[in-house]
C-alpha cells in the first residue's frame, strides 16, 4: 500500500475515474501449461470423465507411486489378495447426483521411470503395459464414493501382481530401487464413455492405511502389508485431455473481441485480456485499475459449477508468463486478497448477477512508467482441483451492457498550474 502521507495535499489533487471506452481485446485461448506433479501437502489429484453439453468432454487420469512400509521388507505371509485405494477428498467435479452414470476404472503399470524432481505437466503421457492390465472397477457411481461407508475408489489388483510383489519385494533396500522396480500405476477412467460425468478427486497423502494413496495386501479380511504414497519418496501427477464442442473450438480461433469469453481451471479455456495504448493514459497515480468479469447464468450452473475464485498472471511480449506487479510478494498470500478475484452475488435493479473482480493497479501503474504500450493478462481458474469448474462470461463485444466485460481506471494528478 502507498502511505498517503507521501502524496500531495488534497488541495492539489483531482482523481479522475477514466470512462469504460479503452479498446480492450477480451477473448478465450487454450492454457496447458499447468504443472500437476507437486508434492504439497494436501495433495490432491482426479481421475474420471465428464460430459458437458457446452464445453465437451474432459477425462483425468492418474500416475502415482506407492512404497513398502520400510525399507528391506518382507511380507508376514502370503498375501490371498490386494486392492489399490484411492481416499476420496470430498470433491466431485460434474453430475454428482446418486443416479449418475457409473464408470469403469484400470489401473495399469507404469513402464517409464517416474521422478520426484521432474515437472510433469497435464498433457505429459508415459507409457504403460496396456497388455497387462492389474485391475479394472466398474459401475464406480457418485453414490458408491461418496458413501460414508466407504469414501474411496477400490480397485482389486490381479493375483499375479500379488504373487510378483510376494516374491520379488524383499530384494530392495531403499526406496529409489523400489520405484526403479515399480516404476508407478496409472488410473485410467474410461475416456470414451459418452455418459460418465463425474470427475473424483482424491487426496493421495494421510496418517493412516485407509486415507492414504496405496495397495492394502490382506489375509482373509485382514490388512497385513500396506504400500502407500509418501511425498518424500513418490511422484505423482495428473493427466488431462479435452474434447472440445465445435462451438467453444470457434471461440478459441478467434482473435477478436468476442461477446462470450470461457474459463475453465487449467488446463484448458482461459480467458485473454490485452488492453492497448496504456500511454494514452494521462500520468499519475493509478489508484484503480479493476476488471470486471460477469458470468451468464444457465441452468446447467447447478451441475458444471462456476469457479469460486479466478485468478491473473501476466503475459509478456515473447508469450512468457509471469507474476503481475500486485501479486508480490510471492512469499505472502496478502496481495492475493487484494487482486481478489472472488465470485460475488450483485444486485442491480431487479437483477442478480455473479461478478469476478481482478484489481492490478500497481501493474498497469509499473507498465505504463516502463513504457510498455500495453498490458496483457491471462485469467484462469485455480490450481487445486485440475479440470474442474468452468465459466461463461460476457466479453468486452457483449451487446448487453450488464453482461459487458468492464474496465474501471481511477487515478489521480496534480492539478495544473
Amino acid at each position: 500500500m502507498i502511505n498517503a502521507n507521501l502524496l500531495p495535499g488534497p488541495d492539489n489533487i483531482h482523481t479522475v475515474t477514466l470512462p469504460d471506452t479503452l479498446p480492450v481485446i477480451s477473448r478465450t485461448v487454450f492454457d496447458d501449461s499447468i504443472i500437476t506433479s507437486f508434492n504439497i501437502a494436501p495433495v490432491y489429484a482426479g481421475a474420471g470423465t465428464v460430459n458437458d453439453p457446452y464445453f465437451g468432454r474432459t477425462s483425468a487420469g492418474l500416475y502415482l507411486q506407492v512404497v513398502p512400509p520400510s525399507t528391506s521388507y518382507s511380507f508376514p505371509a502370503m498375501p490371498d489378495s490386494a486392492v489399490l485405494i484411492l481416499p476420496y477428498s470430498g470433491f466431485s467435479w460434474g453430475d454428482t447426483a446418486s443416479g449418475n452414470t457409473p464408470q469403469r476404472f484400470t489401473v495399469y503399470r507404469v513402464l517409464e521411470n517416474m521422478s520426484l524432481d521432474a515437472d510433469y505437466y497435464s498433457f505429459q503421457r508415459l507409457s504403460v503395459d496396456r497388455g497387462n492390465p492389474l485391475g479394472t472397477a466398474t459401475g464406480v457411481s457418485a453414490a458408491q464414493i461418496q458413501s460414508p461407508d466407504n469414501l474411496q475408489l477400490r480397485v482389486r489388483l490381479s493375483q499375479n501382481f500379488v504373487q510378483e510383489m510376494y516374491d520379488r519385494v524383499s530384494g530392495f533396500s531403499s526406496y529409489p530401487d523400489f520405484v526403479d522396480f515399480l516404476k508407478g500405476l496409472y488410473i485410467e477412467p474410461d475416456t470414451n464413455s459418452g455418459n460418465a460425468n463425474t470427475i473424483y478427486y482424491f487426496r493421495l497423502d494421510g496418517t493412516s492405511n485407509y486415507n492414504t494413496a496405496g495397495i492394502l495386501f490382506y489375509n482373509s479380511d485382514t490388512v497385513r502389508s500396506a504400500f502407500s504414497f509418501n511425498t518424500a519418496s513418490c511422484a505423482h501427477f495428473n493427466w488431462l485431455t479435452r474434447h472440445y464442442t465445435q462451438h467453444v473450438k470457434n471461440y478459441f480461433q478467434s482473435q477478436a473481441s468476442a461477446d462470450t469469453i470461457l474459463l475453465q481451471n487449467e488446463p484448458g479455456a482461459a480467458l485473454d485480456i490485452i488492453i492497448p495504448d496504456i500511454q494514452s493514459i494521462p500520468r499519475g497515480l493509478i489508484n484503480k485499475a479493476e476488471l470486471v468479469i460477469t458470468l451468464i447464468s444457465s441452468p446447467q450452473d447447478a451441475v458444471f459449477t462456476p469457479p469460486a475464485r479466478i485468478y491473473p498472471i501476466g503475459i509478456d511480449a515473447g508469450g512468457g508468463a509471469y507474476s503481475i506487479a500486485d501479486r508480490l510478494p510471492l512469499t505472502s498470500t496478502t496481495p492475493l486478497d487484494f487482486i481478489d478475484g472472488r465470485s460475488r452475488l450483485v444486485t442491480s435493479g431487479t437483477s442478480v448477477r455473479t461478478q469476478y473482480s481482478i484489481n492490478f493497479p500497481r501493474e498497469l501503474q509499473q507498465a505504463i512508467l516502463q513504457g510498455k504500450t500495453e498490458v496483457h493478462l491471462r485469467i484462469n481458474g485455480t490450481q487445486t482441483f485440475p479440470g474442474a469448474y468452468r465459466l461463461i462470461a460476457g466479453g468486452k463485444g457483449n451487446a448487453d451492457p450488464g453482461y459487458r466485460l468492464k474496465l474501471n481506471i481511477v487515478y489521480s494528478r496534480t492539478q495544473p498550474d
